[in-house]
């Protein structure tokens, strides 16, 4: 330290001159920072999705979750945990990573795995991997609807050009697009029409499949092509190209059934041939009509404003070819949060910018406060650098830990320039020389880098436990703001201790005395020696009150509820809406559009959109029967009156649940699972209704545990659905197989692919299904003709059983088995001996062959995070009474230094307190740089009265301290 300041009295040009260089570098690099709101929280995860249309969510879980979990994805390598979904056709599982897993590696272990899908049951779509996405992914809605285009045109304009230019703009990991109608060619068929005719189903299939020119049925000859190949003349070679003379659903109908004999049928005698849509797993409602919406998703790390002015550049450019499309990107756009919470940050920072300058020059001479102001400057620039060449995203969680080193930064440079002028004021020579005065003031900034040395290890220190937070979100958020906040601290000390001798040598040296102490800062010192005088003698009781300070300080914090979590205030608000399960997607457009209308009426809201159930590749894995409005209220609204507002609106409709929050505390939520309680216990197994038995048992066990209160057993809803069950012997008797009639009743309520279209670079289905009329209602399902051998029709009732039942909405499976979970809350108790208490009880209990129960929840994890927290503050605690020792040179001195500490800690109890009672990020980083700041004073007030001591002023010892 001391060579370095000695150096930067030599080379004070060169200094001042690169530290103008890192400013100005610092200001071009200022505008091109990636920037968010929050940093990334979640773990490293690779989500695999399989499409499965038309299956219910038990056979999604048999056909095609148990065998990729058990079979492909369990045991891969660097895995963590294994969890998923299984909801009415789509098949969703999570795999989350050990700490640290690279997100490229992970996805490349998952992939190998992928490889052995092929063996899947022919049911699905390939397993699709999902491109990887940020903790808050979301950053832009678009919603496009138009009055010309059809919503099949509308749709075919979304899939096959906006989504793909958008999916190549920089920073774009993925676009769903929610009521999304794929453009099909279907053959509708009526097994009674079929009948008449003479025609069988299988005779359409074979027929609609070998007229296309690839068909994925491999029983048929279309699903072997073949190339068109090539012929030779003498002087050149000539491919031969085959062009397909169906294009559209005329043309389909023209095709002769095979089969038919002399009668010449075509497809459009015996079945309905149209262009039509597949059936919606989702859709999106705003300004009461549907459309469609894409949500636009950003990749782990990316700036949210960079990214959203990538694609509005790129709507931009695709702007001419949308001329009759009507889009909307203000449904939901956090840029412009992100965008205002900036300038409102830059506001403050520039008012306390003028603020602090005119204490500076209220305290200091202008020469002196120029030192201090510059020395601050080019500290914050350096840390700035700092972490622009570590490529940091800036969030909130960096800027807080920014700001909290600011402190530092400005103690430091006036703490070096108040002791250079100690050093001119005191040690001025005559003569006024410029050499023997930069010698001064070298010395004066020896006479602080001492101190300063010690008090910065002591502030890096108390920062380090902000390092071993550990938790989901806890891990995410104090991390980063700790490693800012101690990078800052570490950048501006070796700022201040090149560039203030430079500056001081530069500003100062070239008076021949030195400015004198101003009036204003004269007083006040006057006036604490006055204050303090009378307290000097009072040793012992002032070390009794720390401590009695510091027990309180402690007990306090430990009583406080941790939240973690920072709340927003953003103004885009996400209503999540939920119906009875088997709600159809018609009424819940209805139920979404009067919401929206209802909505609108709000004072402060701008817009409404929403999307209903999900879309192919979303973040959503849910039914129609679940849907999400989002709110956008103006900028000036009243926030708390809109929010209440909207409240009032979304809970006025009976039968929906609804919660209105910001997509950012939805993520939160996802990632934590905060719905669960204190006490979780989760049991393990295959067959649902002996999970549900034992976990009934297990309730009632747990609630004779003093201190459970609210036992209660969470089972996923049931919805109704239609089960078809053969009857072997009927069925035998009719001539029928039961995989038969299945594969009938499939092709005519869901449909089968039979080909596809290949028209402009754009790739459609050609389906045999069902006409509407046969797949409207039960009875319609009862009434199906299923071809026999023979030749004949059985009616689909006449063979199986076809009632009404209930199924789960949803399967939840976690490490390979489904789960079922026991919850209660806790009251009277302390958590941890509740928790004791029933994990001993659980592993009193016996269970089935496979099955098992075990306490999860957060609350072993917390507590172990806590304790290790608070390990590394007592390691802390020690290292820095060391560092205070060997700074102070005296045991004694050193534990009452470290005693004075507790006021700080107490007052941060006091703030905590007045705050509601919840120890959040800030108030935690709050107390940390509270506690630095505060030893690192002591230090310093100790350091100048040895000093004073040494030089026989220690007579009046107010004025000792005082002068400190």
């Amino acid at each position: 330290m001391r060579w370095l300041i000695g150096w930067g009295v030599r080379n004070r040009r060169p200094v001042v001159g690169f530290a103008l260089i890192l400013v100005l570098l610092g200001a071009w690099q200022l505008p091109k920072v990636r920037t968010d709101v929050l940093p990334e929280f979640a773990p490293p995860t690779v989500e695999v999705q399989t499409e499965a249309l038309g299956l219910s969510a038990a056979e999604v879980e048999q056909l095609i979750t148990v065998p990729l979990e058990q079979d492909l994805l369990n045991g891969v390598a660097y895995l963590e945990s294994l969890r998923s979904k299984s909801v009415p056709g789509l098949s969703s599982i999570e795999m989350i990573f050990e700490p640290g897993t690279p997100v490229a590696r992970a996805r490349q272990v998952v992939q190998e795995r992928l490889t052995q899908a092929h063996a899947l049951p022919n049911v699905s779509k390939p397993p699709q991997m999902l491109q990887p996405e940020a903790s808050a992914s979301r950053v832009m809605m678009i919603g496009l609807s138009s009055e010309t285009l059809s919503p099949i045109e509308l749709g075919v304009l979304a899939r096959w050009t906006l989504r793909p230019n958008l999916l190549g703009v920089d920073g774009v990991s993925n676009v769903a697009i929610f009521g999304q109608r794929e453009r099909q060619l279907q053959v509708q068929v009526d097994p009674v029409r079929l009948a008449d005719h003479g025609v069988g189903l299988g005779s359409v299939i074979e027929t609609t499949g070998n007229a296309l020119w690839v068909s994925p049925l491999t029983y048929i000859e279309a699903s072997t092509p073949g190339a068109g190949g090539f012929i030779e003349t003498p002087n050149q070679r000539l491919t031969v190209q085959h062009q397909s003379p169906i294009v559209n659903a005329e043309q389909l109908a023209a095709v002769a059934v095979e089969g038919a004999g002399q009668s010449r049928l075509t497809l459009g005698d015996v079945a309905t041939v149209v262009e039509d849509h597949q059936p919606l797993i989702g859709e999106a409602v705003f300004d009461e009509k549907p459309g469609l919406l894409l949500v636009v998703e950003k990749s782990p790390g990316e700036s949210t404003t960079a990214v959203t002015e990538n694609v509005e550049h790129a709507l931009e450019l695709l702007g001419p070819g949308l001329s009759q499309v009507t889009v909307d990107t203000e449904i939901y756009q956090p840029a412009e949060y992100a965008n205002r919470a900036s300038r409102a940050l830059q506001t403050a920072a520039a008012t306390g910018a003028v603020l602090a300058g005119l204490v500076l020059f209220a305290f200091l001479a202008w020469r002196s406060a120029l030192v201090v102001a510059s020395s601050v400057i080019v500290a914050g620039a350096a840390a700035g650098m700092v972490l622009s060449v570590r490529e940091v995203t800036i969030n909130s969680m960096v800027v807080a830990g920014f700001l909290l080193a600011l402190a530092f930064v400005v103690d430091d440079a006036v703490s070096a320039t108040v002791a250079v002028l100690r050093q001119l004021r005191t040690n001025t020579p005559d003569n006024g020389e410029s050499s023997t005065l930069s010698a001064q003031i070298r010395e004066g900034v020896f006479e602080h880098s001492s101190p300063a040395f010690y008090a910065l290890a002591i502030t890096i220190v108390t920062g380090i436990p902000l390092l071993f937070v550990d938790g989901l979100v806890s891990e995410a958020f104090f991390p980063p703001l700790a490693r800012s906040y101690l990078m800052a601290l570490v950048a501006s000390a070796v700022a201040v201790a090149a560039l203030v001798p430079a500056l001081s040598v530069m500003l100062l040296a070239s008076r021949p005395v030195a400015p004198p102490e101003p009036r204003l800062a004269r007083i006040i010192s006057q006036n604490y020696a006055k204050a303090t005088a009378g307290r000097l003698s009072a040793a012992v009781p002032a070390v009794v009150g720390c401590a009695v300070l510091l027990g309180l300080g402690l007990v306090g914090l430990t009583q406080f509820d941790s939240d973690t979590v920072p709340h927003l205030k953003e103004t885009d608000l996400l209503v999540a809406v939920r119906s009875s399960p088997g709600t159809s997607l018609g009424a819940m457009q209805q139920i979404t559009a009067r919401m929206n209308t209802e909505l609108k009426t709000v004072e402060g809201v701008a817009r409404v959109g929403s999307h209903l159930g999900r879309a192919t590749t979303s973040d959503q894995v849910v039914s129609v029967n679940e849907g999400e409005l989002w709110v956008r209220l103006d900028a000036d609204a009243d926030y708390e009156r809109a929010f209440s507002g909207i409240n009032r609106v979304v809970e006025s409709y009976p039968g929906v649940q609804s919660r209105v929050m910001t997509y950012s505390e939805q993520r939160l939520t996802d990632v934590l699972e905060p719905g669960k309680s204190p006490i979780d216990v989760r049991i393990y197994g295959e067959d649902r209704d002996l999970l549900v038995a034992k976990a009934e048992e297990i309730k009632t066990r747990i609630a004779g545990i003093k201190g459970v209160e609210n036992p209660r057993v969470e089972i996923a809803p049931k919805e109704p659905s239609l089960q078809v069950k053969v009857d072997l012997g009927k069925a035998q008797k009719a001539g029928v197989l039961p995989g038969e009639v299945r594969r009938a009743a499939a092709t005519l309520l869901q449909g089968i692919e039979v080909g596809n279209l290949f028209e402009n670079q754009k790739v459609f289905e050609v389906i045999v299904v069902g006409a509407p009329q046969v797949r409207a209602n039960v009875s319609s399902v009862e009434n199906l003709l299923i071809d026999t051998p023979s030749g004949s029709l059985v009616r689909l009732g006449d063979v199986a059983d076809v009632e009404i039942s209930s199924t789960p909405t949803v399967i939840e499976r976690d490490a390979s088995a489904r789960v079922v979970d026991i919850v209660a809350d806790v009251r009277g108790r302390s958590p941890g001996a509740v928790s004791s208490d029933v994990e001993k009880l659980i592993g009193e209990l016996s269970y089935d062959l496979g099955y098992h129960a075990q306490l999860i929840g957060d609350y072993q994890d917390h507590r172990d995070a806590v304790r290790r927290v608070w390990a590394t503050a007592i390691i802390a605690a020690v290292i820095a009474m060391l560092i205070i020792q060997a700074a102070c040179g005296s045991w004694k001195l050193a534990a009452a230094m470290w005693l004075t500490v507790p006021t700080a800690l107490f007052g941060a109890v006091l703030v905590v307190l007045i705050d509601g009672g919840n120890l959040t990020i800030g108030h935690t980083a709050g107390l940390v740089g509270t506690t630095g700041l505060a030893v690192r004073n002591v230090a310093f007030i100790v350091r100048r009265s040895q000093q004073l001591e040494l030089e026989g002023s220690s007579d009046d010892r107010a004025k000792l301290i005082a002068s400190a």
